[in-house]
């Protein structure tokens, strides 16, 4: 990132998006290093937000949840929502 952010100052404007997991705002057990880690882009994405603040350089973070019902049951702790079919494919995080 810090030689993206040296060539859009040069041009005087940019955007960098990070893509990360709703796993960097909560931990999911037995992913802990996997959360770690988007732990860190959370962070980091924030650091350099305020650093770049007034200039015209944008940071964006994009925070998915699961992409698979079949993943969130294979690592949920919680007993999944019922269904009334297949017309609930996609995963809502509880809380």
């Amino acid at each position: 990132m810090q030689e993206a952010v040296k060539v859009m100052r040069a041009q005087g404007r940019g955007h960098i998006v990070n893509v990360g997991s709703l796993a960097g705002r909560r931990g999911f057990s037995p992913l802990g290093g996997y959360s770690a880690t988007k732990f860190a882009l959370v962070g980091l994405t924030e650091a350099l937000r305020t650093e770049l603040v007034g200039e015209r350089i944008h940071v964006s973070l994009v925070l998915p949840g699961s992409s698979t019902r079949r993943w969130r049951l294979r690592y949920s702790t919680t007993r999944p929502p019922a269904t009334s079919g297949p017309t609930r494919s996609r995963c809502r995080p509880r809380g």
